[in-house]
């Protein structure tokens, strides 16, 4: 249950009579948040926060442990709460400023990328109902000098947002040359055949995805994708992935334009993950050994067409790969948001005799935590070759998956239930993976399908 920090009366008093508050109050009030209490909560913290005490940044840890009840150790990469709540709360406010606040004179936005509340006076003129919603939030006019200072303190500095856009660009590219150097040895160079070792793979897995003379391609998730939905605090759909209009499509409501270039120029290089770039070295070496034509593919780059001839390995969870998506209905154990306390999990489709209908992430027994990723084989959208992904909850779920799929034999009742495995078979292994101190100490399979034609 949402907490409510204490104010004393001195406290009360400055927000009583401050208009921001007031204004504050009337939104909260407002049915489109009356059965929003975490909603409510943030917004008044937030806006709270930004009256009593405006020097000081409002952070997302604050607002998970002091707001939402998350424990002095909330880790915001492990649990996304206040991220998904921020992107619910930006949609209430431009509702109630589009529909019933629409004659206050001033309105309250969130920045993409922010957790400040800024406030704005709008024009007077009032646009006509057939056009409310769609200029609602966009007509903004300059202050009066008076007002400036009192309605738009709140607005983010620019310094520290600068800051904040440095050290995000700096890692960024930091990674970029790190793929760079894969790409330059990797990126459309076919395998050399070799035997040598072939006839000591007993993994079925791998014999069928790099079956000799088959093209391979490895698709490589984009983490500028990941890291832009993390900044905006908002998913990405597929289709705004493709159009020929993004990222500006997606960073059209960013505010501050520095932000906004910083962005731009991050999502429209090729970026990855180390740990993608091992799976890359992983399916050369096993595309070498068993007779494959092996290719680097990037997210990006990449057409729904392509998938309907030769084999796929799809790195990264949807988040980084949206293709994913394409194979999602085929797929039993299916990753979503829970509506209630916006976490992820994997739903389980089917449930087998005594198995769970969603997989969660866990506190471990002795202690770290015990996440999922599900391991899939499926036809490819031709229906003549196959697709594997590794869609998992964390990079240490997705390096057990790796750990095992990767190996030259799987565990023997493993290697004998995937005995007759062929181009038109889907299989889906969900591993339990325990870690500690973020490194993978162990797994487990906890459900299995098979299904051969």
């Amino acid at each position: 249950m949402a907490k409510k920090p204490a104010t004393d009366s001195g406290e009360a008093s400055v927000l009583e009579n401050d208009p921001r508050w007031q204004l504050a109050q009337r939104v909260v009030r407002n049915s489109a948040l009356s059965r929003a209490g975490q909603l409510r909560a943030i917004l008044l913290h937030i806006v709270r926060q930004t009256i009593l005490h405006p020097d000081e940044p409002v952070h997302e840890f604050d607002i998970a442990h002091r707001v939402l009840g998350r424990r002095s150790d909330f880790n915001p990469l492990d649990d996304s709460i206040v991220r998904v709540q921020m992107a619910h709360l930006r949609k209430k406010l431009e509702h109630y400023f589009a529909t019933d606040g629409i004659h206050e004179e001033s309105m309250i936005t969130i920045a993409l990328g922010s957790y400040e509340p800024i406030f704005s006076q709008r024009s007077r003129v009032v646009p006509p109902a057939a056009e409310q919603k769609e200029t609602t939030g966009k007509s903004l006019v300059e202050l009066p000098a008076e007002d400036h200072a009192r309605l738009s303190a709140t607005t983010p500095a620019p310094k520290r947002r600068d800051r904040i856009a440095g050290r995000f660009l700096l890692a960024a590219i930091w990674t970029a040359t790190v793929l760079a150097a894969m790409w330059a040895g990797f990126h459309w160079r076919p395998a050399q055949v070799s035997s040598t070792r072939s006839a000591d793979i007993s993994n079925p897995i791998l014999r069928l995805v790099f079956a000799p003379n088959a093209d391979v391609n490895v698709v490589l998730a984009d983490t500028t994708l990941v890291s832009l939905q993390n900044m905006i605090h908002s998913d990405i759909s597929i289709g705004e992935y493709l159009d020929p209009h993004y990222p500006d499509n997606v960073l059209a409501g960013i505010v501050d334009p520095t932000l906004r270039s910083t962005l731009r120029t991050l999502t429209t290089s090729r970026y990855t993950s180390l740990n993608d770039a091992d799976v890359v070295g992983q399916c050369f070496e096993w595309g070498t050994d068993l007779g494959s034509r092996t290719y680097v593919r990037y997210a990006r780059y990449m057409h729904v067409r392509d998938f309907e001839h030769g084999n796929f390995v799809i790195v990264g969870s949807r988040r980084g790969n949206p293709w994913e998506s394409l194979f999602e209905p085929s797929l039993n154990f299916y990753f979503e948001e829970d509506p209630v306390t916006h976490t992820f999990h994997f739903r389980n489709r089917h449930p087998n005799p005594g198995e769970p209908q969603t997989y969660n992430l866990e506190a471990g027994p002795s202690g770290g935590a015990v996440g999922y990723v599900d391991i899939a084989v499926l036809p490819n959208l031709g229906g003549t070759g196959t697709v594997l992904m590794l869609n998992g909850f964390s990079i240490e779920t997705n390096e057990a998956a790796a750990s095992l799929i990767f190996a030259k034999s799987l565990p023997p009742a493993l290697n004998q239930a995937l005995a007759h495995l062929s181009n038109n078979s889907k299989v889906e292994i969900l591993l339990r993976v325990r870690n500690l101190d973020r490194s993978m100490s162990g797994w487990d399979i906890a459900s299995l399908r098979i299904s051969n034609p």
